[in-house]
């Protein structure tokens, strides 16, 4: 959570951070197998079992998706390894004091970041040489939303921590006054709407249940509210406009758009991988109807998990979702499990108005790590005997060794990448050879193939992009894409092919500029010179 590395944006395994948070969670995977293997046992209960049946069942439409369905190996791939990191949790036989253990050490990263997103608002912006001037710190983490949340959860994890604390405790308990001061300041400074939500609501059902709160927990929030206005106060730049609290800006049109575009294939869906595209054929039929309607370009999740599982899976993919949730909400039957509840909230809630476990590999694994703590304590578990050592010691070696292995390639990737717009010579980039890639990369290293093509006519290196290109037009529709498409047909002469992608851009991308002639189409006309606009 703590390692930086230059992000030139995305979400997922395009950003830096996260390729190695995933070999963090290979290696709690990793821990709760070798648990197995010395103990001869499985440790499950009823939780797990219909986690486990409904993480399967969200495979099913894999079998009806069409070639796009490959594009959500990545998202799949999220699903069973947080699975694999319950297992591992519940392996472990976590006592009450383990438990609160891991929470003191998630409580210390927490307050680490939160005390780097401090600095880069009240310190960095006057050190000249880092020539940083950042309105809404966010640490780590590259968006404003996902921080928020991750401090908005160190607030209560402090407030639960002090209710375990002693009158003796007083070091500790000045530790987690401090935190709190320090995550409730980042979190005014952030300015989320989200993150104000998930306090309020969390802070209201942990007084419903305990009745009454830490003075000094609430001393601290309050302090930090004060400190938080002051400085908007004294540096006006970095208040957000009132507005922003009001006006719930393109999500609207984004949540209605993406439910009626559910509504086309309810029941199976269109199909893993195609959010993007059945959202922008949906805009762009409204928009021949009526040319008033909005129109949203490049976006690849509907900013609410449940509708993406909808658009792409249709009830298939709800109906375990939903059993998931409430399987998930009968844990908090007793008021010990109602009392975790707000450490858990503001995380969960920031999934229904964004995608934070995309974001950052750091949320998701507090969020498991959080859900395997409640769940553990919340049900009863039973062992099951297991005796296949040997064969569980090598997929622990193999497993482990290949996703270190991976994600360290993904970390010279985006290296390399960054290297490479920073030198302005991004053809480094197609003189390496990745095991894997991450989308950026790939992207960056495919466009300059087709730069190179064109420059020094190599007619098969423009062919190789188009074939590259062509499935994941039907699962990631950009502009961009299809400027390059004009280009290399344009180059390769290829007249029909290239009257057929400008028709499909203007029907896809109907308020942008396509009225360029065939003989135009060049890569210096790329997207650059197309003006993103909509009504």
């Amino acid at each position: 959570m703590h390692y930086f590395q230059h992000n030139v944006g995305g979400s997922g395994l395009d950003v830096p951070i996260n390729p190695l948070g995933w070999i963090i969670v290979s290696g709690l995977v990793g821990l709760g197998l070798v648990q197995i293997i010395q103990q001869r046992r499985f440790i499950y209960n009823k939780y797990l079992i219909v986690i486990t049946a409904c993480c399967c069942a969200l495979l099913i439409p894999l079998i009806y998706s069409n070639e796009a369905g490959i594009f959500s190996h990545a998202r799949l791939f999220g699903l069973f390894a947080g699975l694999g990191v319950l297992v591992a949790f519940y392996q472990m036989k976590l006592t009450g004091n383990e438990r609160h253990r891991i929470l003191w050490l998630i409580l210390a990263g927490m307050f680490l970041e939160s005390l780097f997103a401090l600095a880069q608002f009240y310190v960095f912006p006057h050190i000249s040489t880092m020539n940083m001037n950042i309105a809404r710190p966010s640490a780590i983490f590259f968006q404003a939303n996902v921080a928020a949340t991750f401090f908005a959860t160190g607030i209560f994890i402090a407030l639960y921590l002090l209710k375990t604390l002693t009158t003796a405790q007083r070091t500790l308990k000045l530790y987690l006054v401090t935190t709190v001061f320090t995550c409730a300041l980042s979190v005014m400074l952030l300015q989320s709407r989200t993150a104000f939500l998930g306090v309020l609501i969390s802070a209201i059902i942990w007084i419903i249940v305990e009745r009454r709160v830490s003075k000094a927990w609430l001393t601290s929030v309050l302090m930090a509210v004060v400190v938080a206005l002051i400085s908007f106060s004294v540096l006006e730049q970095t208040l957000r406009a009132n507005n922003v609290y009001t006006d719930a800006g393109a999500r609207v049109e984004i949540y209605a758009d993406s439910f009626a575009t559910f509504t086309q294939k309810p029941i199976m869906g269109h199909g893993y991988g195609t959010f993007g595209k059945a959202f922008r054929e949906y805009q762009a039929h409204e928009y021949a109807v009526n040319n008033d309607h909005p129109q949203i370009y490049n976006l690849s999740h509907p900013h609410n998990e449940l509708l993406l599982w909808a658009v792409e899976g249709g009830v298939v993919s709800l109906i375990p979702l939903f059993i998931i949730m409430l399987m998930s909400a009968n844990l908090f039957r007793s008021k010990s499990a109602l009392l975790l509840l707000p450490l858990i909230f503001p995380i969960a809630l920031h999934q229904f108005t964004e995608f934070p476990f995309y974001h950052s590999v750091a949320s998701y694994l507090t969020f498991l790590i959080l859900l395997a703590l409640i769940s553990e304590q919340a049900t009863h578990s039973e062992p099951l005997q297991f005796n296949y050592p040997k064969l569980t010691y090598a997929l622990v070696s193999i497993g482990v060794a290949l996703n270190i292995f991976l994600m360290t390639t993904l970390m010279q990737g985006h290296a390399a990448l960054t290297n490479a717009i920073r030198n302005q010579d991004i053809k480094e980039l197609v003189q390496r050879n990745y095991v894997l890639i991450s989308d950026g990369v790939e992207l960056a290293q495919n466009e300059t193939l087709l730069h190179l093509a064109v420059e020094h006519n190599i007619p098969i290196g423009a062919t190789e992009f188009n074939n590259w290109l062509a499935p994941r037009l039907v699962s990631y529709p950009r502009a961009r894409h299809y400027q390059h498409l004009l280009t290399s047909y344009s180059y390769l002469k290829q007249k029909e092919a290239w009257k057929h992608t400008q028709q499909e851009a203007k029907r896809l991308f109907p308020t942008l500029d396509w009225n360029t002639s065939y003989n135009d189409s060049q890569l210096s006309k790329s997207l650059s010179s197309i003006k993103e606009t909509s009504d």
